[in-house]
């Protein structure tokens, strides 16, 4: 199957997607979070999107390691759904907001680990560049939802000049539309079915974009880091083991660290005058290095709230993910270190893909334990 004829499929896939949201939808706000939409919306938005990616790729994927993996994937996905729904469908507090986050998040990993699967030989590699794809396709999607918003607001404002008012319950439903075609169209548009996730173009369009945005970005997150490890953290510990506003700003920055370092050393594999400089290198080690100080600091702030004032499902789960990040960060450390003698940029990417199922494992451990809690 050529790219032309993917993209073509991937255009009428969305289309079927977006209908199905817009029912699923119920005539409520397509968003899914509990309370704020209607009944199970956010328990059967995101695995309903990844059904969707699956089929994508079923239908276009070239011949890897047979495609199997994809009704696995799909029938996991079904499954966890399933259990959320049963458990915790008719719950509208910050339990059922947890588990909806995760369940989206679980939704994705497994496309990506049906994908992924298929490349026995090289793995790592290949979970890297599906990493990469995934911020790409996030970045695409929202830039179709800006348009989609753009053309929204331009419509409703020339209606509004002649005298008609558009009845807001179509402009709901085609919101639902809009929530369910954008994310496979971003896939689409991002991926080519064709090639293998590691043999993806990252030379030219959104993706080199986004590596130069990472790399320019890189010495200014250094010198964040700087300012939390060197000083504010000597000179204010106590306060993230205090409030817990302070503990999730230090959270979101282990996160976008962590975006920040896979898509700067994303790209085409380096050869020759390619190779990233020492400069680079160091700075790259450096920020491995602090995030790790970091990210030590928010584990032990969290794990003092959850002795104290008991374990709660929000702490469970940022406990879980301070691990999570800590062993990507400190596997990629000691890697660098065991594997001195190699070219730095790859070792780095397969630590990173090698590792990177950890998250998704951690997100289905955690659905599975929140009922628990109720």
């Amino acid at each position: 199957m050529s790219q032309r004829t993917a993209l073509s499929t991937a255009i009428a896939g969305s289309v079927l997607l977006g209908a199905a949201t817009a029912l699923l939808a119920q005539g409520q706000p397509p968003v899914p979070v509990p309370g704020e939409s209607a009944p199970f919306y956010w328990v059967a938005w995101g695995p309903v999107m990844a059904l969707g990616f699956l089929a994508f790729l079923n239908r276009t994927e070239r011949p890897s390691e047979g495609r199997r993996r994809f009704a696995i994937a799909a029938g996991a996905i079904a499954t966890v759904a399933l259990y959320v729904g049963f458990t915790l469908g008719s719950r509208t507090d910050a339990l059922a907001e947890l588990a909806g986050a995760h369940l989206l998040f679980l939704s994705w990993t497994a496309v990506a680990g049906a994908l992924v699967a298929g490349y026995r030989a090289d793995r790592a590699p290949q979970a890297f560049s599906t990493l990469v794809k995934s911020a790409e396709t996030l970045l695409t999607g929202g830039i179709f939802f800006a348009s989609g918003m753009l053309f929204a607001a331009l419509t409703f404002g020339i209606f509004e000049v002649l005298g008609v008012t558009l009845p807001e319950s179509r402009l709901v439903v085609l919101a639902g539309f809009g929530v369910g075609a954008i994310p496979l169209l971003a896939f689409g548009v991002a991926y080519d079915p064709t090639l293998s996730p590691a043999a993806q173009d990252g030379r030219a369009g959104l993706t080199r974009t986004m590596r130069l945005v990472a790399r320019i970005l890189l010495p200014l997150a250094l010198f964040v880091l700087l300012v939390y490890v060197l000083w504010f953290i000597p000179t204010h510990f106590m306060k993230a083991f205090e409030e817990r506003e302070a503990l999730i700003v230090f959270n979101a920055t282990i996160m976008a660290i962590l975006v920040l370092l896979t898509v700067a050393v994303s790209g085409p594999e380096p050869v020759g005058s390619e190779t990233p400089g020492a400069l680079f290198r160091l700075a790259v080690i450096a920020m491995i290095a602090l995030t790790l100080l970091l990210n030590l600091y928010a584990l032990a702030a969290v794990s003092s709230r959850a002795i104290e004032a008991g374990l709660t499902p929000n702490r469970l789960a940022v406990v879980g993910w301070n691990v999570v990040t800590l062993v990507i960060l400190g596997g990629s450390a000691v890697r660098l270190w065991a594997r001195s003698d190699e070219p730095w940029v790859p070792v780095l990417r397969d630590a990173i893909g090698g590792l990177s199922p950890l998250a998704a494992a951690w997100a289905a451990a955690l659905l599975l334990a929140l009922p628990l809690f109720g």
